[in-house]
């Protein structure tokens, strides 16, 4: 077991990432640096495995990664590590996608680490989910799923609050089945309320024996608030949204396009030594 005496989680976009989906020299040599002192940095996103390895080996990282916002969470290179999967029935997924309507939708991805179903090509969620070299299903996913997936990724033809109540009750009919909008976008997405960010930091920070006491958390979005509120100092993003700021003890003295991370962290650092 790698021994560790701070957990640091970070959010990928909007967090880590500026929004020309890169990390800064800046903050690669930071983190390297902080990683090599004893602190366990964690990268924490609604990305795929193949998605977060990628900025992992940047980092040099050998943390475990949180995946699918906690449904898979897994070391590449500590092989003791338990690794952790979630996932939907799919029947379930079937029958939400149906109350809500096609008629309603404009898309819909649910996936698994090796497969993704989709409903049509979608280039944002392309770029997100990283597309290349994994099988891809297009159609009614109704239809074609065969495995229980990871992930319910709804896009709405039309956003109010209408079609979020149909989506919100076909979703959270079933119980731990909760719905997370996307701030300021068409999308939604399905998670299990025992299934997020901060279940994930716990069962990291269980396995490596950090006290809670030492957990820090980075992000910007809905589905960082669980972390945020779980962590010992939540940092919200000033770039973030407000709901999500609303969550966190501190907000980070720049954004993610200017380092935000490294010109607060070690203010943090400074006061839990």
């Amino acid at each position: 077991m790698i021994k560790k005496h701070t957990l640091i989680a970070l959010d990928m976009d909007g967090t880590l990432l500026n929004d020309d989906k890169t990390i800064s020299a800046a903050t690669i040599n930071y983190l390297k640096d902080l990683d090599q002192k004893g602190y366990l940095i964690v990268l924490a996103s609604g990305r795929p495995l193949r998605a977060l390895a990628h900025y992992q080996d940047q980092l040099d990282l050998s943390s475990p990664l949180v995946c699918y916002n906690g449904a898979l969470i897994t070391s590449r290179h500590d092989r003791e590590f338990p690794t952790f999967k979630s996932s939907f029935k799919q029947e379930i997924i079937k029958n939400i996608i149906s109350d809500i309507g096609l008629n309603n939708l404009d898309n819909v991805m649910v996936e698994t680490p090796d497969d993704i179903w989709l409903l049509r090509e979608d280039d944002d969620l392309n770029a997100f989910f990283w597309h290349d070299n994994v099988k891809i299903v297009y159609g009614d996913v109704r239809a074609n799923i065969t495995e229980d997936p990871m992930t319910l990724i709804l896009k709405s033809k039309v956003k109010n609050s209408v079609i979020d109540g149909i989506i919100t009750s076909a979703i959270e009919k079933y119980p731990h089945y909760k719905v997370r909008f996307w701030y300021g976008s068409d999308y939604s997405e399905a998670y299990l309320d025992y299934v997020t960010k901060r279940d994930a930091l716990k069962y990291i920070a269980d396995y490596y024996h950090i006290p809670h006491s030492r957990t820090i958390a980075f992000g910007d979005a809905e589905n960082d608030i669980q972390m945020l509120a779980w962590a010992n100092i939540g940092v919200g993003m000033l770039n973030g949204n407000e709901y999500c700021k609303a969550h966190a003890d501190i907000i980070t003295v720049d954004d993610n396009n200017h380092d935000g991370i490294i010109k607060t962290l070690p203010l943090i650092l400074d006061k839990i030594k």
